[in-house]
This record gives C-alpha cells, sequence and structure tokens, in this order.
C-alpha cells in the first residue's frame, strides 16, 4: 500500500477543497476516521467538508469536529463581473450595500468618448456576468465499498465522483476498487488505522490532539476497546502512536462505556433474562418486545448497544443474536454479532448489511418464536 499513500498524498497536496464521504447511516468507525482525516485537512490549511447523509453515530457527539458534519453537499459558487473598460473607461467605481434589503448595488462613473452613445448604454453593452459553480478538487471517501453506497451525494451531484480524483479508504475485501486511488487493507482492524496511515507517511505534524482523539475513538470502537478477536498488533501500535499525540483516551472511554442511561440498562437486563444458548450453533440469542421498549422506556436506538454488553460480558467467541419487533412496526428485525467471515456468509441469505460487526436485518415474520426458528435453520444450513 506503500504507492498508494504516496499518491493520496500527491493528490491531497495538489488540492485545496476536498469532500470527504461516508456511506449512508456511517459506522463508528467510519465517521470516526473521517472526522479525524477533516481535523488534519484543516491543520493542512485546506478547506475541507465533510458529508455524511443519513443518521451519524450519536455515540461520536463528543467529538469537537461532529459539529462540522454535514448532510448536504456545499459549493461556494462565485459571480463573476467583467467590465471592457476600453469601450467603457471608468473614472471611478463604488459600491452600496442595504443591509434592510439584502442588497448590493455598484456605480460605475465612466468617461465616453465625445462621438459615443449616452453613457448608459455603453454601460450596458460593456458588461458582462458569469456563474462560476463551486469546485471540489478531490474526493476522499471512507469506509465505502461500492460508489452506490455514496448514490445520496450522486444525486445531489451527478457527474462529481466520475469527474474528480477520488481516494477510497476501505477495510473491506468486498471494496469494488472504485475511484482512482485505493487505500485497501482488509486485515486492518479499523479504517482509523489506514487514515492514520495516510497521515503519518507525510504530515505526522499534523496530526493535532483533536485529531489523534477522533481517530483512537475509531480504533476503540471498532475493536470493542481491544477485546475483538479483530485487534491486531497492528491496531495496538496504532493506539500508542495516537497516544503519543495527546489522544485523550480517557473521555472516549467515558463516552462510549462508562455513560449508560436507565432506559439502556434495563432493556438490557430485560435481553439477559431470557438469553439461551445453543451450542450446537454456536449461538447465544435473546429478544426485545414493544411492550419492553415501553416499560423500560428506551428504543429501538439501544439495540446495538444492548448486543456490545452481551457479547463483552459472554467472550467466548459465539455469535449473538438479537430478535427485536420495533415500536412502529410488528415486523420482526434482528442483529448477529461477531465472527466477521460468518456474517458474510449470511449477508446475502438474510438480506442484510453489515456494519461494524453487526449484521442488521428484517424477516417475514411477525412473532418471534417463528424468526428465531427461521434463523436457526438458515444457520445450520449455511454454518
Amino acid at each position: 500500500m506503500k504507492d498508494s499513500l504516496i499518491q493520496a498524498n500527491k493528490l491531497i497536496s495538489q488540492a485545496t477543497n476536498i469532500l470527504v464521504a461516508t456511506p449512508k447511516n456511517p459506522s463508528n468507525d467510519a465517521l470516526a476516521a473521517a472526522l479525524g482525516l477533516y481535523d488534519v485537512l484543516n491543520e493542512l490549511g485546506k478547506k475541507p467538508q465533510l458529508v455524511a447523509t443519513g443518521a451519524s453515530p450519536e455515540a461520536l457527539q463528543f467529538l469537537p469536529s461532529f459539529q462540522n458534519i454535514q448532510t448536504t453537499l456545499r459549493t461556494t459558487a462565485q459571480l463573476k463581473i467583467t467590465l471592457d473598460t476600453k469601450r467603457a473607461p471608468v473614472q471611478s467605481v463604488t459600491y452600496d450595500i442595504d443591509d434592510k434589503n439584502n442588497l448590493l448595488t455598484f456605480s460605475l462613473e465612466v468617461d465616453p468618448p465625445t462621438d459615443a452613445p449616452r453613457s448608459d448604454e455603453i454601460v450596458a453593452n460593456a458588461v458582462s456576468t458569469e456563474l462560476i459553480p463551486g469546485t471540489i478538487d478531490l474526493v476522499i471517501t471512507v469506509g465505502a465499498n461500492n460508489i452506490e453506497q455514496l448514490s445520496d451525494i450522486q444525486a445531489q451531484n451527478k457527474r462529481l465522483l466520475y469527474d474528480t480524483p477520488l481516494i477510497s479508504i476501505d477495510n473491506n475485501p468486498n471494496n469494488t476498487q472504485f475511484g482512482q486511488v485505493h487505500l485497501h487493507k482488509i486485515t486492518s482492524a479499523s479504517l482509523a488505522e489506514i487514515v492514520l496511515s495516510l497521515i503519518t507517511e507525510s504530515a505526522p505534524q499534523t496530526l493535532t490532539p483533536q485529531a489523534a482523539t477522533a481517530l483512537l475513538a475509531g480504533i476503540i470502537t471498532s475493536t470493542r476497546n481491544f477485546e475483538s478477536a479483530r485487534t491486531t498488533p497492528d491496531s495496538f501500535h496504532a493506539a500508542s502512536v495516537l497516544l503519543e499525540h495527546k489522544a485523550d483516551q480517557q473521555t472516549i472511554i467515558k463516552h462510549l462505556y462508562r455513560t449508560k442511561s436507565l432506559p439502556l440498562l434495563k432493556l438490557w437486563g430485560r435481553a439477559l433474562g431470557r438469553l439461551e444458548a445453543k451450542p450446537e450453533l454456536g449461538l447465544v440469542h435473546t429478544f426485545v418486545t414493544p411492550d419492553d421498549f415501553i416499560s423500560s422506556e428506551s428504543s429501538s436506538k439501544d439495540v446495538p448497544q444492548v448486543v456490545d454488553e452481551i457479547a463483552n460480558s459472554i467472550k467466548n467467541g459465539n455469535l449473538v443474536l438479537l430478535l427485536w419487533q420495533p415500536e412502529t412496526t410488528r415486523r420482526v428485525r434482528g442483529i448477529l454479532y461477531n465472527g466477521e467471515e460468518q456474517l458474510r456468509r449470511l449477508a446475502k441469505p438474510l438480506g442484510g448489511v453489515l456494519k461494524n460487526q453487526k449484521l442488521v436485518f428484517r424477516v417475514q415474520f411477525r412473532d418471534i418464536q417463528g424468526a428465531q426458528q427461521h434463523i436457526f435453520d438458515l444457520l445450520a444450513k449455511e454454518l
């Protein structure tokens, strides 16, 4: 990946207006890595914008640059006004700003030749205007497996992703190799580690404490605080580099792990109370009902963290299955966690989306028992 890092840094050095983009509904790792990259680009004197459509992970709101996330692409257009001074010799130019009516008025005093028509006609013929659309010099995608995952950005500017140099950062083996420069490392436990490699290759001095904290948050969420089987020696090395650059590990742990709301704890307790094991499938499973959400005053947004807590308490490598019925619909949804290779094999038959080591899916059942048996049969067949 050395050559790709060199190419990527060359493109960054040549660009000014840089778009950092994530897939719709980005994972914690993708967004944290993008935030760290955004901070570094600012430090380099670039003009970056970070676009993340859909829902951004609320757990990362403590990162300062979170407030700079955009859901729409912003381009700064220029209005170019040209005056042909040969046709209209200018003596003076004045302007007036009318804040009340939001008007900007230019006044030109010209000195027309004696045989020329009226001065207002001279100015009208000598002045031209041109609207110059804003430009993006470079696009950097973080965590997108294919260009279709950036469809919301494409809808805003159909040609941008095809006509602009594009650097793709990803660790998914199913990446379609879109773009011109590929920073792809499937053995990397987190996207933040790849972004760190890009930064340290050419500009380690730009790694501010704020950027380092964002990247460390990405590594910690992706490796479940270094307890996941995905964790590699490179993960620990990257973390040590970030800590040397003053990454605030305590703040990360405080916001990602120690702060648990009472509704979350109640929902977790209900899920634990129903936890069962199926050793023949290497699976532990549980479920929560609409009544559980009501009585615990929680919501479907808390389900992924409940799965994390169950996995952290088991730590035996089993797949974790949690089924639930959302408050607004009775159609059963589910999350499978752990064993990324297994989850990739199950993604297609379940029609699910793999995100943050979790396979999120929905099934054509309106009862938990029927959905459970369907999943058990599928696991027995596929695994």
